[in-house]
Parts: C-alpha cells; sequence; structure tokens
C-alpha cells in the first residue's frame, strides 16, 4: 500500500491501522492490519483481521483474525521501509499474507475455518483525503480490487463456502494516533442512490467522559466529494448552534459545519441480528475494555444545507456505507 505510508507508533505508545473493504452486490470483504505499542513498551503487537459478509439469503459473516508481537529488529525494519509496498508475514499455523505492488495474497488457517485471498488493485485516485484531530490522521481513499476472497468453514458443519469472485469497489484507509480516544466511528461510502460521482469519508471521537453537567468531550470531521466538487468539514468541536456527535455501537449521528455549509450525518447498521456485524475486541485503549463493530451493509443519509437555511442543498443515501464503531463495553 505505497499510497498510504505506515506510521510506526511512538515508543510512548499508539496504534497504526490499515484497512481495505469491497463491495460485489450483496456481498464485501474488510481485511485490517493493526499495530499498537503500548507505552514504554520496546515492542509492538500486530493484529491481521479478515471478514467477508454476505446479505443472500439472510445475513452470514466469517472472520478470521491473528495476532503477534513485533521486537525491536521488526519495528527498525519496519521504520526502514515506510510503507506496505512489500508486506510478507507467515505463522506457524501456514498462515501467510503478501502484498506487492498492488496484488494481495493470503491464506489463513483457524479454528473457524480457513481462508485465502488473491486479489488485484485496479484503480487508485491520486488524491486522497486526509482527516486531522488532535490525537492524529484518517487518510483514505476510493479503490476498486478485481479477485479471489474465499471462506471455507470446517467440513464438520457442513456449510458451503463463502466467495466474493470479481470486481469490488470500495476504499482503503489508514488510521494512526499516539493515543486511543474512548471511543471512535469512522465511515466511508462510494457508492450512492442516484449519484455516480459521490463519496464521502468521516471520522468521531469520544474523548473524554460527561462530568457533572458537561456533556462527554467529543469532535468530528468529514470531507464530501458530490460532482468533482469537495466539501471539507475540518473543525474539531461543534459550535453553540450544533448537537454533539452521537455515538452507538450500531450508529452514529453527527452534525458538522463549516463557512458556508452544515452538514448531518446519519449512519445506522440497523439490527445485528438483520445486518451482518463483525465484533472484535479492540487492545489499542490499554486502560478500557472496548470493543470493534464493522459492518459494510449500514445506510447513510447525507444533509448538506447553506448556513441558515433549512432546505437541503445536497440529500445522499446510500444502503452500502462502510461503519466501523470502537465504544466501551
Amino acid at each position: 500500500m505505497t499510497t498510504l505510508p505506515a506510521k510506526q507508533p511512538h515508543w510512548l505508545g499508539g496504534f497504526d491501522e490499515h484497512v481495505r473493504w469491497g463491495l460485489n452486490g450483496d456481498s464485501a470483504y474488510w481485511l485490517q492490519h493493526d499495530t499498537v505499542m503500548h507505552p514504554l513498551r520496546r515492542h509492538a503487537q500486530r493484529r491481521v483481521a479478515m471478514a467477508l459478509f454476505s446479505r443472500h439469503d439472510g445475513p452470514r459473516l466469517h472472520t478470521l483474525h491473528d495476532e503477534y508481537a513485533l521486537g525491536a529488529a521488526d519495528l527498525a525494519r519496519w521504520r526502514e521501509r515506510g510503507d506496505w509496498a512489500a508486506v510478507e508475514h507467515t505463522w506457524p499455523s501456514g498462515s501467510f499474507l503478501s502484498e506487492r505492488d498492488g496484488l494481495l495474497r493470503a491464506r489463513f488457517f483457524g479454528a473457524n475455518g480457513q481462508a485465502q485471498i488473491s486479489s488485484q488493485a485496479l484503480s487508485l485516485p491520486e488524491h486522497r483525503v486526509t482527516l486531522r484531530s488532535p490525537l492524529g490522521a484518517l487518510k483514505a481513499q476510493p479503490h476498486c480490487r478485481d479477485g479471489l476472497w474465499q471462506f471455507t468453514p470446517p467440513a464438520r458443519l457442513g456449510q458451503a463456502a463463502m466467495t466474493l469472485d470479481g470486481r469490488s469497489d470500495g476504499g482503503q484507509w489508514q488510521c494512526y494516533s499516539r493515543l486511543a480516544a474512548m471511543g471512535s466511528a469512522q465511515l466511508q461510502c462510494v457508492s450512492f442512490a442516484g449519484q455516480t460521482k459521490a463519496n464521502v469519508l468521516a471520522m468521531g471521537q469520544w474523548l473524554a467522559p460527561a462530568l457533572g453537567r458537561r456533556a462527554p468531550l467529543t469532535i468530528a470531521q468529514a470531507q464530501v466529494s458530490v460532482g468533482g466538487r469537495q466539501y471539507c468539514f475540518d473543525r474539531w468541536l461543534p459550535n453553540a448552534t450544533t448537537d454533539a456527535p452521537e455515538f452507538g455501537d450500531y450508529r452514529w449521528l453527527a452534525t458538522l459545519v463549516n463557512d458556508e455549509f452544515r452538514l448531518h450525518i446519519h449512519a445506522d447498521g440497523g439490527n445485528p441480528r438483520i445486518t451482518p456485524w463483525l465484533a472484535l475486541p479492540d487492545t489499542r485503549n490499554r486502560w478500557l475494555a472496548r470493543t470493534l463493530r464493522v459492518t459494510p451493509f449500514a445506510s447513510l443519509r447525507l444533509r448538506i444545507y447553506p448556513r441558515g437555511s433549512d432546505q437541503a442543498y445536497i440529500d445522499l443515501r446510500s444502503e452500502n456505507c462502510l461503519l466501523q464503531t470502537v465504544l466501551p463495553d
């Protein structure tokens, strides 16, 4: 992933997360590299997780993940290389992950089955979006891949393999920070009903809990692209005329403003019994037990209003938004 250079977590702590995802009809994939270093430690922990989602014949989800420690020598090599241009990992189980020149190949073995990946990047725009916060940044690009993503359950379960084959449209992002916030939400969408040239990237962070009568300290940023025009909402804090972002395990609501416009975000992942959601323990905050939740099938509504007006200037809807939340248990 040469376009999104790796960020080595600082020795005081931090994380560097890379996500790739894509949709093909009612199926989707999600792949995460997450490297975490806790304060004053000389080694980092890396997790690689893969999930396949399906809405066909009811919600289905298969996921595999593995973790391993990166010693000082591994961190030094990573710092010298500085990117994901030549990723190669192997595990004693026989699992491996390799990426070079846009070709991603992997095979994972786990108690829940095995998975294989052979996927080539088809297109990657030169322009990338960067949203910055007091703790770090989120960088992202839409992209398109072609290839095979397959999960095979154990034979004893008698279940059919789950396959995503062919072209998939989605995106990739990198989120890095020196500290893990109490909670967060990220979303990316590249497909809207009735609009072929639109995409959005947004992030929110829950920095501090409510104290007395004070509301929780939360921030949010977003960038919306419609028909080639960019709408940037990069003010960290809500002003007196907007509500603070609302975080939930399966949804995120936010209102953002800039000098000209007001943006309303309503992302809802629905009922997790109906919509396939991935749930994994999140270890990026050493002092809080948190859960990472992901779905590529969240419904999203974006409305952009001119400042001082109640009539929407832009109204976008999608049923294929990637929504990722991390909140305390």
